[in-house]
């Protein structure tokens, strides 16, 4: 059809004319005009191709067909399967996997009838309509009441289809709080696990339930999950609704996870009217990317957003991005204003904002902060920096896109912070001289902490870079060589007392081959096992506590920054009882932060500030193991730290204290205690105020037996 095939190059034409990017044609002719639905697709095809042939770069990025009646669609749809594999055919030079590609490209770009996909970060999310219980992932979710006994509707058919067993396990584990979830087996379905979530009725909280499961779900690592469509039910929210509170969810994940184990999350919808739903709502949510074509400069009308960085960095952007232009025609204002109305509504469920808080943002680099300026511009977002927070504003998935960039240049920031202060606390402690001219001359903090770090671990010789020089020193000889062979000599010499300058790892470390931190898992039958366990289930006082692991925390930094702290508070009161070894429990989540980072005060307040607004401590495990401060997590697992803690002079606790009492009220100028107790005579509960005044020794890991 020749007449179709020009037709539609003119217009092709045109669009690039006035630099339009996205394109919709009707199924030309198959109406009034009775054409064949397979020759007109055809031709359409073919005068697309004649065009993109014919163009070096264009500006076209999405050609739509729309097409209004099913048969003609289903017509439409195999023209377009049958011109993918023709086209195939005439490329006898590609690679022997290019059928499966195109087949993935093609299930992409048209997917099948009752199944949509989006792309979140890495994860793929994908809406299918179909039975839950069928579902072949390694875990679904079970929608169910806090009792873990509903038994109408999904989640009936879920305990129907599980069997007998899987009932019996759920009445075991008894009533959960109402956001709270469980774990149990998957009975005779295809799953490796069911997780049944307390169902909820409001769109914030689905979200953050469904947050708190794909969180379980990364603990367990799990890569695939099942969701049905929650709160559609009981709940009686749109589609829409629930589709935007499950996407925010595995957004926040994440963006939480780097590098997630999940990588698939499917939605199964039951019904089929509500598939169509949930197609529609998931729509406004994917990010098509297109086959790459070359671009020409764009010349579209341009928008100017500025990247405001902080007054203390001279790196500001100014940053241009193209926008769409919308033109609406209507015969009354009202039409326009209703237009106008429904434009606005889906610009505000495209976009999203995030704010990133952190202490180190202040810190960030030249270079790094030029790198989230010229980030702005590649997504097309805006950002607002300042001295403790990045807002990003933008399309949502590019907000997550760049808030995951931006969330790795702040930790590299942080790690910069830490080797600083590191730094500056070994300059205080040891000084590194070289003797030019036989006059020493003191070496800088970077070089003196290279230096230090080479003496303590005992290396022959060591190489450093300053200036653009190399130099070797000779660590027996205690003398320096640069690269023409000039020799000089070189002296360490301790500040304070020898044990402040030089801190030993503790004797029950391991090798840890370079590296700062790492946790040693201990063999059940090890002797250091053995000691620590009993000593435990002696503290908790109760016969039915059994130790399922005990590992311990090699962490060089908060070590030194520990042993810095007590050593300097042994030499304040030599004959005082400085350390303790006290017990703190907690959640699962919260260990993987206390492991990498330390105990911090701002979790304070998350199960009493009693006696102060510090991190607590208690003289006896058994304190530690209630639920409230060990709640067990979808294994019955309970964790509690095994830890030193510096409590020097103690002081009453009371509630909302911010900081220890003076030592000497009357004396203005008087030192703090150490650490705040429930009681000065017989002291059982220890708040400490400072947080490296306690070092994570061990972590146990335990369960309490019925």
């Amino acid at each position: 059809m020749p007449g179709i095939e020009s037709q539609v190059e003119k217009a092709l034409q045109e669009c690039e004319k006035k630099q339009i990017t996205t394109v919709s044609f009707p199924a030309i002719g198959t109406g009034a005009g009775g054409l064949s639905p397979n020759g007109v697709i055809e031709s359409m095809l073919q005068g697309f191709k004649n065009h993109l042939s014919l163009q070096r770069a264009s500006i076209l990025k999405l050609i739509y067909i729309v097409v209004a009646q099913d048969k003609i669609f289903d017509e439409f749809t195999d023209g377009l399967k049958q011109w993918t594999l023709e086209a195939q055919d005439e490329c006898p030079d590609s690679d022997d996997d290019s059928d499966s590609k195109s087949e993935s490209e093609y299930e992409d770009l048209f997917p099948l009838v009752n199944n949509i996909e989006i792309k979140i970060g890495s994860i793929k999310v994908q809406a299918v309509c179909g039975d839950i219980t069928k579902e072949k992932t390694d875990a679904i979710v079970n929608s169910t009441t806090t009792t873990l006994n509903l038994t109408s509707g999904v989640s009936g058919a879920i305990l129907k289809a599980a069997g007998q067993l899987v009932v019996d396990e759920c009445t075991a584990l008894g009533v959960q709080q109402s956001d709270g979830f469980a774990v149990t087996k998957p009975g005779n379905l295809q799953v490796k696990h069911i997780i049944h979530m307390v169902g909820q009725t409001t769109v914030p909280a689905i979200t953050q339930s469904m947050c708190k499961v794909l969180k379980a779900c990364e603990n367990m690592k799990i890569q695939s999950v099942s969701f049905p469509a929650l709160g559609t039910g009981a709940g009686n929210l749109s589609a829409s609704q629930v589709a935007t509170a499950m996407v925010d969810a595995v957004s926040s994940y994440v963006i939480d996870h780097v590098k997630p184990s999940l990588s698939v999350v499917r939605i199964v919808i039951f019904q089929q009217n509500m598939m169509l739903e949930f197609e529609k709502s998931l729509e406004k949510f994917k990010k098509v990317t297109p086959r790459a074509i070359p671009q020409a400069p764009v010349k579209t009308v341009s928008s100017r957003v500025q990247a405001i960085i902080s007054n203390s960095s001279p790196t500001v952007k100014t940053v241009k991005y193209p926008v769409s232009t919308v033109e609406v025609y209507s015969t009354s204002k009202d039409g326009i204003s209703k237009v106008k109305e429904c434009i606005k509504d889906l610009i505000a469920e495209e976009c999203s904002s995030s704010d990133i808080d952190s202490e180190h943002i202040s810190h960030l680099l030249d270079a790094e902060r030029q790198q989230i300026a010229q980030l702005c511009e590649k997504q097309q977002i805006q950002l607002e920096i300042g001295q403790r927070k990045i807002t990003v504003s933008g399309k949502r998935d590019d907000v997550l896109t760049a808030a995951l960039t931006i969330n790795k240049l702040i930790q590299n920031a942080k790690e910069r912070d830490g080797r600083k202060q590191e730094e500056k606390r070994m300059k205080k402690t040891v000084r590194w001289e070289m003797f030019i001219h036989g006059k020493p001359k003191a070496l800088g903090s970077r070089i003196n902490y290279e230096l230090e770090v080479a003496y303590h671990k005992k290396e022959k010789t060591y190489v450093y870079s300053h200036d653009g020089e190399s130099y070797t020193v000779d660590m027996g000889k205690m003398q320096q060589a640069d690269q023409k062979g000039n020799v000089i000599k070189l002296k360490r010499m301790p500040l304070t007392d020898s044990e402040t300058a030089i801190i030993e790892q503790p004797e029950s470390w391991t090798n840890m081959k370079n590296k700062d931190f790492e946790i040693i898992v201990l063999a059940p039958n090890s002797e250091e096992f053995l000691k620590i366990s009993r000593e435990f289930v002696k503290s908790c006082n109760s016969p039915n506590a059994e130790v399922v692991q005990i590992e311990r925390i090699q962490h060089l930094k908060q070590w030194q920054s520990y042993a810095v702290r007590k050593q300097t508070l042994d030499r304040k009161y030599p004959k005082a009882t400085n350390e303790r070894i006290l017990y703190h429990g907690t959640t699962k989540d919260i260990c993987q932060r206390i492991n990498k980072t330390g105990f911090n005060r701002s979790f304070c307040g998350r199960n009493a500030t009693r006696f102060g607004q510090g991190t607590y401590f208690a003289k006896e495990a058994s304190y530690s193991c209630h639920n409230s401060y060990s709640n067990p997590d979808e294994k019955g697992h309970k964790y509690i730290y095994r830890a030193r803690v510096i409590t020097g002079k103690l002081c009453q606790g009371i509630e909302n204290l911010k900081e220890p009492t003076p030592v000497n009220p009357n004396d203005p100028n008087s030192d703090l205690c150490d650490c705040a107790v429930d009681s000065e005579k017989t002291p059982f509960i220890f708040v400490i105020f400072c947080d490296d005044g306690a070092y994570p020794e061990y972590l146990i890991t335990f369960k309490i037996l019925n």
